[in-house]
């Protein structure tokens, strides 16, 4: 804005220089909050999260978090274990869990920020369709670890790129038990998308 540039110099993550310290662990997951992940891709299959405590396909919930064969996350739209894209404009989750932890070092495709991380796809979109305030908070205690009947391993960083409507005190709960509870007693990291349009931007400058 007047004269600014939207995206000054050196305005970055740095990740080739984070890099030089750390590309991240599989023991680090993150939980992708979206509308679904393919669990398939190939620049995603080789970090996606499996449930070591569920056998795929018996239809029994064997670790007893409440959710039966999730072994790899959970449809929350369609209630089913199959937290993938479903329908045509289903695209956003893939493309932020490539941001986030698409495999490194495998030539082919990109590198995510953290490309030895895992990633647990938790699908609350459905092409325009998006699950409400009660299933969003269950979504955001399953990520978290925090279920009933049994907690379970959960995710150790939650992405949220997701908007919504009004402030909901059910999903604040879910928020505050997840950044304070979650990670087994550590409390999760919790990351959210802001300022998406830029339609407010102006330049920042710390004193």
């Amino acid at each position: 804005l007047n004269g600014t540039p939207y995206s000054p110099a050196d305005v970055d993550i740095d990740a080739p220089e984070a890099w030089d310290r750390q590309t991240g662990r599989a023991d680090v997951v993150i939980a992708v909050i979206d509308d679904g992940v393919e669990a398939d891709h190939p620049d995603l299959q080789a970090n996606i999260y499996v449930n070591g405590d569920e056998i795929a396909g018996n239809g029994v919930d064997d670790d007893g978090n409440g959710y039966r064969d999730d072994v790899s996350g959970w449809d929350f739209i369609n209630a089913t274990n199959t937290p993938e894209p479903k329908v045509a404009g289903d695209g956003h989750g893939v493309a932020t869990a490539g941001l986030a932890a698409a495999r490194g070092d495998n030539g082919i495709g990109v590198s995510g920020v953290a490309p030895f991380c895992t990633i647990l796809p938790v699908k609350i979109f459905q092409g325009d369709s998006f699950v409400g305030s009660s299933a969003l908070a269950n979504a955001i205690r399953y990520a978290a670890g925090l279920t009933a009947p049994a907690p379970w391993r959960g995710a150790d960083v939650l992405n949220m790129s997701f908007g919504g409507g009004a402030p909901s005190l059910v999903e604040d709960g879910a928020f505050a038990d997840a950044a304070a509870l979650g990670r087994q007693g550590k409390g999760c990291v919790l990351v959210a998308s802001s300022g998406n349009s830029a339609s407010d931007y102006y330049p920042y400058s710390q004193s």
